[in-house]
């Protein structure tokens, strides 16, 4: 299914949020870099993976203003190669939220959990101090779990070589610009 919701009449993330579930999954699936899709072996169309296991998840509640598109290396992925978060901004326009893109191999810092196994949201609930030193130390940004995955050059050159469009960084996107970043 090719559709475009500016061919569809669609100005907002929740008209599109509304449409059937196989035309939701086919607009949101093209924010996945199509070198991720081809890393993975996952059919744009089905969302599997190579072993019939579906490796995208997208999330897209018809009666809320934003969407996250989900993509793992393998059914057995604990964190996202891909996060992408999606929202109404406040003038209106969709913008991206977040974006979060990682190296499903690298080792994983635990900074996402305190010492009782309570989520930190990326440390604004509570803190791991112990991992996230572990993670400054090998070179990680603050909020990351893993390192920078190999599309994080994609991202960032899909962001500033569109500047016509009308889904730009937001405020927010300073969390994105901390994820995103390669990791030496």
């Amino acid at each position: 299914m090719d559709a475009r919701a500016g061919d569809l009449g669609l100005s907002s993330i929740q008209e599109i949020n509304h449409l059937p579930r196989e035309m939701v999954e086919a607009l949101y699936v093209r924010l996945v870099p199509e070198v991720m899709l081809d890393r993975f072996a996952i059919d744009p169309r089905t969302l599997l993976g190579p072993e019939g296991t579906r490796l995208v998840r997208i999330t897209a509640p018809a009666d809320k203003p934003w969407a996250r598109v989900e993509v793992r290396s393998s059914a057995n992925d604990r964190d996202p190669a891909l996060l992408v978060d999606v929202e109404m901004s406040p003038l209106s326009v969709p913008e991206l939220a977040f974006v979060q893109i990682t190296n499903p191999r690298a080792a994983r810092y635990g900074i996402d959990r305190d010492l009782e196994g309570r989520d930190t949201l990326f440390g604004t609930l509570s803190r791991n101090i112990d991992e996230e030193v572990r993670a400054f130390r090998d070179g990680l940004a603050p909020g990351q779990v893993r390192r920078g995955g190999s599309a994080v050059s994609w991202a960032r050159s899909s962001i500033s070589s569109n500047p016509s469009s009308t889904t730009r960084p937001s405020s927010t996107s300073a969390r994105a610009a901390a994820t995103c970043s390669d990791a030496r």
